[in-house]
């Protein structure tokens, strides 16, 4: 059948995994969690999924002044807003 793991090659193994996943999580970036500005998730380096393309395609195609964003609560208008802000301000 199988092969039986001695108790200690078990521990070797389990404490070089252990290792590993405290190196990788070590340079995992933080999530933004409570940050709503797009200058505080930049300088803190933080995830942020960069969404300026989409826009610059909603300005380009709709050279209005005045855009109506409606979206749900918790859904990233402030943030919309400040990545505006700072992309043109």
């Amino acid at each position: 059948m199988g092969e039986v793991v001695s108790g200690s090659l078990f521990q070797k193994f389990q404490t070089q995994t252990n290792r590993v996943i405290i190196k990788t999580m070590k340079k995992l970036r933080p999530l933004p969690l409570g940050s709503q500005t797009f200058s505080d998730i930049r300088n803190s380096n933080a995830i942020y999924v960069d969404k300026t393309e989409y826009l610059y395609h909603l300005i380009d195609a709709y050279p209005v002044n005045k855009y109506f964003l409606s979206r749900p609560r918790r859904f990233g208008k402030s943030l919309t807003i400040s990545t505006l802000n700072a992309l043109f301000l």
